[in-house]
């Protein structure tokens, strides 16, 4: 009688266990699927397009005439056309093509600067001038952007990427930039934002001229120019909608 309880107690024993590792196993498997199926119903969509309005700031050197006073930047206002992809979850690549305008589209007055008097009948004068020229407005451009999400199952959506373009306006300039954004959750249309900050490369001459003055005939007497490069940068608010083309499968 002994050995059939120890026998019946052990059989108990090892269905218990095994039942429970059954349980367990079961949890380990389904959980993750579940988990997928959850985050799969807040996949974004693989390829979409986006179009957004833009407010933000341009370079004073594509601005227009204004912007030689000494202004380092002024308002703008645009709009963006872009095509996306993300080859996974959390990768997502960029194309756009973007357009701003100053604001201040008005006619500007320029006051001349006069010439500093620097000894009898010598006078000097400072001029900037752009060797290589300059964007000009529409401030029209491309780039390409790469950057990370954060993934279906986070609360919320954010963005980070990097990416580099061209400027097609007046002369052509490469530039490169950097953004964070956010934005609205689901399969279908949805709302998005980020901030972008942009920089370039501008080359700079600083011409220095001296002259006299006789009779009101003017003789040069030296000319010297100094050439260096400036990183104008511009920052821009983009709010916009991003449409799907194709769901994952």
């Amino acid at each position: 009688m002994t050995l059939c309880r120890r026998n019946v107690v052990r059989s108990h024993v090892i269905h218990g266990a095994l039942r429970t590792l059954v349980a367990l196993a079961t949890l380990v498997v389904t959980a993750p699927t579940v988990g997928a199926q959850r985050g799969a119903a807040n996949d974004p969509p693989r390829w979409a397009t986006a179009i957004t309005l833009d407010l933000g700031t341009i370079p004073d050197d594509v601005a227009g005439p204004c912007g030689m006073l000494g202004l380092r930047s002024a308002a703008s206002v645009g709009g963006g056309l872009a095509v996306l992809f993300r080859p996974r979850r959390w990768v997502v690549a960029t194309v756009d093509t973007r357009v701003s305008v100053p604001d201040n589209v008005g006619p500007c007055t320029i006051m001349p600067v006069s010439p500093r008097q620097i000894g009898p009948n010598e006078f000097e004068s400072d001029g900037t001038t752009f060797p290589n020229g300059v964007p000009v407005r529409p401030f029209v451009r491309n780039a390409l952007h790469i950057g990370v999400e954060t993934s279906p199952e986070s609360p919320s959506l954010l963005r980070a990427t990097v990416g580099a373009g061209m400027i097609w306006t007046g002369k052509r300039t490469p530039f490169a930039s950097v953004g964070i954004g956010g934005g609205s959750r689901g399969r279908g249309a949805r709302f998005y934002w980020d901030v972008e900050t942009s920089v370039c490369a501008v080359r700079i001459g600083e011409t220095n001229t001296r002259f006299r003055m006789d009779s009101n005939v003017e003789t040069v007497l030296s000319s010297t120019t100094v050439s260096h490069v400036e990183h104008p940068f511009w920052t821009a608010l983009h709010i916009g909608l991003e449409m799907p083309v194709a769901l994952r499968p």
